[in-house]
């Protein structure tokens, strides 16, 4: 196993309920940062509470935290992933020394906490965007599209960003 492993989650435990969780490797050490936007001591239902006391004893409950901007992330992630797709990319992958570098430096200056989850959150929304509307076409998609995700989408297309990346198939 790696010595050195992280993985981030999320989860929705009795209706509203959400958690942001992170778990840390470090030579069979596991320790485990949770958090929580609502005090974790009562779960919104019965099935919460119950989730809750499953797990309740590995916590360490920490204030939520929330730093940096998400939005310019975002759209290079999506640029990036974009052309990556449609073969654009660089014609070899970044070594691992490098992309160890840029992923100390993302870590450095990127979003954190509640503020990553809805860089996560608006990034998948928009590739997911991308996607059907080449799959499907425009009025299709538009037609299955929810309103929240439409909101996201038009948030990030005020310079028509994404309108410009959907002619470029």
């Amino acid at each position: 196993m790696n010595p050195i492993a992280f993985m981030s989650i999320m989860l929705v435990l009795g209706g509203y309920f959400f958690i942001y969780a992170s778990v840390t490797t470090l030579k069979n050490c596991l320790i485990l940062f949770f958090f929580c936007s609502s005090p974790p001591s009562n779960g919104r239902n019965e099935r919460g509470r119950e989730m809750l006391s499953l797990v309740e004893n590995l916590l360490e409950i920490t204030p939520t935290i929330s730093s940096g901007a998400r939005r310019p992330f975002v759209m290079e992630t999506v640029k990036a992933d974009d052309d990556a797709k449609l073969g654009r990319g660089p014609s070899q992958p970044a070594s691992k020394f490098i992309g160890n570098l840029i992923a100390f430096v993302l870590n450095l200056i990127g979003p954190k906490g509640l503020e990553f989850a809805r860089y996560s959150l608006d990034y998948h929304t928009i590739r997911n965007y991308l996607y059907v509307n080449r799959t499907w076409g425009k009025e299709r998609a538009d037609r299955h599209m929810p309103s929240y995700a439409k909101k996201i989408v038009d948030m990030y297309d005020k310079n028509g960003e994404i309108s410009q990346m959907l002619s470029n198939k």
